[in-house]
């Protein structure tokens, strides 16, 4: 169970609406954010620290990440 980091009720609740989901729950969950944002698939494994990091987050898979910021 990954650890989301914190983030101002604002921003927390403006990703929540732009994925229509739980963006704290999902990473607790080890799931990436849904569409238009992510995948919604599992994110149980990551490429470095920097990646799990970014996860917590963001609340992106790896493949999501990639896809995003480039390899």
């Amino acid at each position: 169970m990954a650890e989301p980091t914190k983030k101002a009720p604002g921003i927390n609740a403006l990703i929540n609406t732009l994925t229509g989901g739980d963006r704290e729950a999902q990473i607790k969950g080890n799931v990436c954010v849904p569409a238009p944002i992510g995948c919604g698939g599992p994110a149980n494994e990551f490429r470095d620290a920097f990646s799990e990091k970014e996860y917590r987050m963001s609340g992106l898979c790896q493949k999501c990440q990639d896809e995003f910021f480039g390899t």
